[in-house]
C-alpha cells in the first residue's frame, strides 16, 4: 500500500525505499518465527517485484519462492527457486 500511495503521489515509485523501511523488517512474520526473507527483486520508478524467500531452517524450507509485482501478477510454485510472472501466471 506504501509503494501504491507514493506511485498516486509522486507519478512513481521509491526506487530508494527498502523492505525494512516499508514493513518494518526484512523477514515475515515479524513476530515468532521467521519463515520468508523479504526482498525487492525489482525496485525502480516504474516498477516493482517483491520476492518472499523460504528461510532454510524455518518450516516452509522447500515450498518454493513467492513473487508479487506491481501489474498485481504472483508466482508460487512448490520447490521454486526463481520467479515466472506472466500475465496469466497463478498460484499452483
Amino acid at each position: 500500500q506504501t509503494l501504491e500511495s507514493q506511485k498516486i503521489v509522486n507519478n512513481r515509485y521509491p526506487s530508494d525505499a527498502t523492505i525494512q523501511s516499508i514493513y518494518g523488517s526484512n523477514v515475515s512474520p515479524i513476530q515468532g518465527q521467521a519463515l520468508y526473507k523479504l526482498a525487492f527483486a525489482t525496485l525502480n520508478d516504474s516498477t516493482w517485484v517483491l520476492t518472499a524467500i523460504p528461510i532454510s531452517t524455518s518450516s516452509q524450507a522447500g515450498d518454493g519462492i513467492i513473487c508479487l509485482n506491481d501489474q498485481g501478477q504472483k508466482f508460487w510454485a512448490k520447490g521454486a527457486t526463481v520467479c515466472a510472472l506472466s500475465a496469466s501466471s497463478s498460484w499452483t
